[in-house]
């Protein structure tokens, strides 16, 4: 099955999103109590990564990753 690109492009992103937060809750930075709000809140944050970041190239893995810790720990910082 061939996913369109923009479905493609917002998964990876969910995924990123989510193995930084999986990072943070295994070192012990953030807490989180409801595994379905998580993935709201990841989804979120990867539609609103997306959004600002049409085309951004080599650069994608260091701003994803910097920008998904940023607002996790907004979030849910223990």
């Amino acid at each position: 099955m061939k996913l369109p690109e923009n479905t493609v492009r917002l998964c990876e992103s969910l995924f990123d999103i989510t193995s930084v937060a999986i990072w943070l809750m295994n070192n012990k930075r953030i807490e989180i109590d409801d595994s379905r709000g998580l993935f709201n809140t990841c989804l979120g944050l990867a539609e609103k990564f997306d959004a600002e970041n049409p085309n951004i190239g080599d650069e994608y893995m260091d701003r994803i990753e910097s920008y998904a810790e940023e607002k996790l720990l907004e979030a849910y910082r223990r």
